[in-house]
C-alpha cells in the first residue's frame, strides 16, 4: 500500500515520484517579456529521472512586464531539483524552460528563456502499486483488483493511466510473464495475454483448474527439463497439483490423475534443493 520501492543494498527508497502541484504565477512590471498568456508547469527530478508533470497554470503578462513565481513544496526527500515549463505567449505547448535546486521556492522570469524539449511523461501519472509485481519486456507490471497495470518502457515509475492497463474478467491471482506473453491466475481459471507488445495483446482463456492465489513461481528451463522445451517457464499450484504454463501459452498438468482437491486462500512457492515447495494458507 505505501508504493514500490528499490533496495540499493543498503536501504529501500521509494521508486515512484509524486506528480507535483501546479506553480503559483501572478504577472508585476519591470521586465522585458513579451505581452501574453504564458502556460506554466513545474515537475521534480531525482538525478536525471523526472516525475510527470504538474497541472498547467496560466499567468496572463503585460507587454515588458515580468512573472514572479512560487514552486510548489516537495516532502520528498529524494528529489534534488524542479523543472520548469513554460508555453509562448497566447498559447503552444509546453517546452523546457529550465532547471532548479530543489530548495528553490520562487522564481523571477523577467525574459522568456530559450526553450527546449517536450515533457515527457505529459498527461501521465506515478506507477501505482498493487498486490502482485512483475517484469515484462522493460515495464513493471501490477496487479490489483481485476487490473493488470503497465509502466512506461524503462521509465518503471511512470504510468499511462489512459492506455496503460488491461481490465481481466474477473480478480487478480497471480501475474507471470514468459516469453510469448503473461499468464494471470483468476478466480476459477488461468489466462493468457498472448503478445510481444501492450498494444497487441490477446486474452485467451485456458481450460484450467481454479489457482492457488500467490503460490505462482517463474522457473528455468533446465529446472523443469523436457517441458520447458529450452525456455524458461510459469509454474502454479492448482486443485489438480502443479500446472506449468510454458513460455508459448501452452498448459501442462503433469499431476492431472493423481491429485485434486487442492485449495486455499493463499500460496508461496519456492524452489527447495530438487523439489517445488509451496505453502498454503
Amino acid at each position: 500500500p505505501a508504493g514500490i520501492f528499490r533496495y540499493d543494498g543498503i536501504q529501500a527508497l521509494p521508486l515512484a515520484i509524486d506528480t507535483p502541484a501546479p506553480p503559483m504565477a501572478h504577472a508585476d512590471t519591470g521586465g522585458s517579456m513579451v505581452a501574453g498568456l504564458y502556460g506554466l508547469a513545474v515537475s521534480w527530478l531525482r538525478g536525471t529521472i523526472e516525475s510527470a508533470p504538474s497541472e498547467m497554470t496560466s499567468c496572463a503578462v503585460a507587454q515588458n512586464g515580468l512573472m514572479d513565481l512560487t514552486l510548489p513544496m516537495c516532502f520528498d526527500s529524494t528529489v534534488t531539483g524542479v523543472r520548469l515549463y513554460m508555453t509562448r505567449p497566447d498559447g503552444g505547448e509546453l517546452l523546457r524552460a529550465g532547471d532548479y535546486p530543489i530548495g528553490t521556492v520562487t522564481l523571477s522570469i523577467t525574459l522568456l528563456p530559450q526553450l527546449g524539449a517536450a515533457p515527457q511523461f505529459l498527461h501521465m501519472d506515478t506507477m501505482p502499486s498493487g498486490l502482485y509485481l512483475s517484469y515484462w519486456r522493460g515495464r513493471l507490471l501490477t496487479a490489483g483488483a481485476n487490473v493488470l497495470r503497465f509502466s512506461e518502457v524503462l521509465a518503471y515509475h511512470i504510468h499511462d493511466q489512459r492506455h496503460g492497463f488491461v481490465q481481466m474478467p474477473q480478480r487478480i491471482t497471480f501475474v507471470r510473464p514468459v516469453d510469448a506473453g503473461i499468464w494471470v491466475g483468476q478466480v476459477d481459471h488461468v489466462a493468457f495475454l498472448a503478445g510481444s507488445g501492450l498494444g497487441e495483446l490477446e486474452l485467451q482463456r485456458r481450460a484450467a483448474s481454479a489457482p492457488v492465489p500467490g503460490s505462482a513461481i517463474a522457473l528455468k528451463a533446465e529446472q523443469l527439463g523436457e517441458v520447458a522445451e529450452g525456455r524458461d517457464c510459469a509454474v502454479w499450484l492448482a486443485e489438480n497439483g502443479y500446472v506449468v504454463g510454458t513460455a508459448g501459452g501452452m498448459l501442462i498438468e503433469p499431476m492431472a490423475n493423481t491429485m485434486k482437491g487442492v485449495a486455499g486462500q493463499s500460496g508461496a512457492s519456492v524452489v527447495f534443493g530438487d523439489r517445488l515447495v509451496t505453502a498454503v494458507t
